[in-house]
């Protein structure tokens, strides 16, 4: 069956910047090759439809989305801003997350660092896939590093074996606690999936104080930017 790719009507076009999610999937078109793999066009997939996209305009369309990634850091504020990383849907009932699963970086008051990153099952209950505690696995790794380069320096681990001082501290520091923050708070909890109880589980694991939560399925990376939580 032969895929069908429609000519970028001018009126689409010219929403680029303006219209977010359109100006993304330009930025991000794909090559389309001949059975030669030479290069015919690039393609813009926008609501279930198949773009022809040229090199110019997936440049123009990559300048704008850069600006509006640059806009959509700054306003952040003190909101807890997750990024979508799932697949987005419809509204259930009220107050849905509408995306199958999101993370964020977090800042509490105190200026500690974590990750979270929850999700749905098939049903309308919460999942919770990591709550990580950043500060400590920052401390561990390090340690572990540190113990491991020491244990390097007396000869290697078969020559120091196990029970040797350094080789319990290594494997301590190996242990990854960070990874079960609060673990017995949140491991069994069933609750339905609403940004109002995920604002809630933020602000009960990590001590903050977030009034507003946002999902972005456009232009953040937890990479780019941290949920600053107001004192």
């Amino acid at each position: 069956m032969q895929t069908n790719y429609l000519e970028m009507p001018t009126e689409l076009f010219n929403q680029l910047g303006e219209n977010k999610k359109f100006t993304r999937e330009v930025n991000y078109a794909h090559g389309v090759c001949d059975q030669y793999s030479n290069l015919l066009y690039y393609c813009t997939m926008y609501e279930g439809k198949r773009y022809k996209t040229t090199l110019e305009q997936k440049k123009q369309a990559e300048k704008l989305y850069n600006i509006n990634v640059k806009n959509a850091v700054e306003n952040i504020g003190n909101k807890l801003m997750f990024v979508g990383m799932g697949m987005t849907y419809n509204a259930r009932y009220e107050n849905d997350v509408c995306n199958h699963r999101i993370r964020t970086e977090i800042k509490n008051t105190k200026g500690r660092r974590f990750f979270i990153e929850v999700g749905t099952w098939g049903d309308e209950l919460m999942r919770i896939d990591f709550v990580i505690d950043r500060d400590q696995e920052n401390e561990y790794t390090e340690k572990a590093k540190e113990y491991r380069e020491k244990i390097e320096k007396a000869g290697g681990f078969w020559k120091i074996g196990k029970g040797h001082h350094l080789y319990n501290s290594y494997q301590k520091y190996m242990s990854q606690p960070y990874y079960w923050y609060k673990k017995d708070e949140w491991h069994s909890l069933r609750t339905k999936y609403t940004k109002e109880n995920v604002l809630k589980l933020v602000n009960k694991l990590f001590d903050c104080n977030f009034t507003e939560l946002e999902i972005d399925n456009d232009h953040l990376t937890t990479e780019l930017y941290t949920s600053v939580s107001p004192k």
